[in-house]
């Protein structure tokens, strides 16, 4: 069995602790301690408890206690390249939950350890182990699509006041002097970003030929909640438009688009909806690997490759870098209507749906749409 131990019991922490659970009860692991800065919530206590598993309140302690074969860090964004680095120079592989790191220099560091060690790391970007991207790689690269390429994602979401109060980092950009980046683009709709490179096989790109980025906002914060990224490279063309101010909530879709044919696929599932020149419309339903259990196969030995290793990640990296060195701009309050209780209410922005799919549909940004 792969000895685990996971760093973070809220947010995604709970998805992979249940994962964990799973495939303890499979034989797959042994789930040898937990560690965070709050107590666990009584649902994850009866885990650790079944599974005897030893809580810790710092993650040194645990990782030093422990010594896993796999640590699975699921932490704020600003504090994943130090503990994964303390789990690789202590001889753990890692799950690092996406984001991976804030910036390149985070990012260097690690891929030094990863060199000097020959560990493994696996980011979290679910998207990345669906068939459905493997799916519309396969087509790309047999030029199903034609050319004037596009691949674009559009995400219509709310998140009321609760989750921009959820913790001292959520809606920040920097804290403690430390950068946190907690944008759209950068955290919730990262998965955006990074699918629509990994179909373009941007994904291990250290540069582009053109980045344009928008970044708005509508809450009172310090980064953006609704915003556009327009990346051109080699005759292509990448367009991500969301936001968390949504009329209407819808889930976030990625479309790919050319002089042969369309793919539309809704990338927190597996299913693609292909028209291609040929062959008329269709819909494909795929498999997905769960990264977790991907990384504890191969650590079993198990001949197979990693979905999401933290090399994929370098384009999505640069591209956060860019992004977050744009400024943030306020949202007429003539556009914005709260919705909701007093004690969560969600601020709305009058016409953002429609100014947000056309962004990603013909490629212009926001301000071109007249927001």
């Amino acid at each position: 069995m792969v000895r685990v131990a996971l760093v973070g019991l809220g947010g995604f922490g709970a998805v992979h602790l249940a994962e964990l659970d799973r495939l303890a009860g499979l034989g797959k692991v042994e789930l040898v301690g937990c560690a965070d800065t709050v107590p666990p919530a009584p649902a994850a206590a009866e885990v650790l408890e079944r599974r005897r598993s030893v809580f810790h309140e710092r993650y040194e302690e645990l990782l030093e206690a422990t010594r896993p074969d796999l640590a699975v860090v699921a932490t704020p964004p600003h504090l994943h390249a130090e503990m994964a680095a303390s789990a690789l120079r202590g001889g753990s592989h890692v799950l690092l939950e996406k984001p991976p790191v804030v910036d390149m220099a985070e990012m260097r560091v690690l891929e030094e350890l990863l060199s000097e060690t020959g560990l493994y790391c696996q980011v979290g970007f679910q998207s990345l182990g669906s068939g459905a991207l493997g799916r519309l790689r396969e087509l790309r690269r047999a030029g199903a699509f034609g050319d004037e390429l596009r691949v674009s994602a559009t995400g219509h979401w709310q998140r009321d006041s609760c989750y921009w109060q959820r913790s001292a980092w959520a809606g920040r950009d920097k804290l403690d002097g430390r950068a946190v980046h907690d944008g759209a683009l950068a955290n919730p709709f990262a998965h955006a970003v990074m699918s629509c490179l990994a179909v373009l096989g941007w994904e291990s790109l250290d540069g582009f030929d053109e980045v344009v980025v928008e970044r708005f906002r509508a809450n009172p914060i310090e980064v953006d909640d609704t915003s556009v990224l327009r990346v051109r490279h080699a005759a292509a063309e990448l367009v991500v438009a969301v936001t968390l101010c949504a009329e209407t909530v819808r889930e976030p879709v990625c479309t790919v688009r050319g002089t042969l044919g369309s793919a539309v696929w809704g990338y927190t599932g597996d299913e693609v909806a292909l028209d291609l020149a040929g062959r008329g419309a269709s819909v494909e339903r795929l498999a997905r690997a769960g990264l977790l259990e991907e990384i504890v196969d191969v650590l079993s030995g198990e001949d197979r490759e990693l979905s999401c290793p933290l090399v994929r990640t370098r384009g999505f990296v640069r591209l956060v870098e860019a992004i977050t060195a744009a400024p943030v701009r306020e949202i007429a309050r003539s556009r914005i209507a709260v919705e909701g209780s007093p004690a969560a209410a969600s601020r709305v922005v009058t016409g953002v749906d429609e100014i947000v799919d056309a962004a990603a549909s013909r490629g212009v940004l926001l301000s071109e749409l007249g927001l």
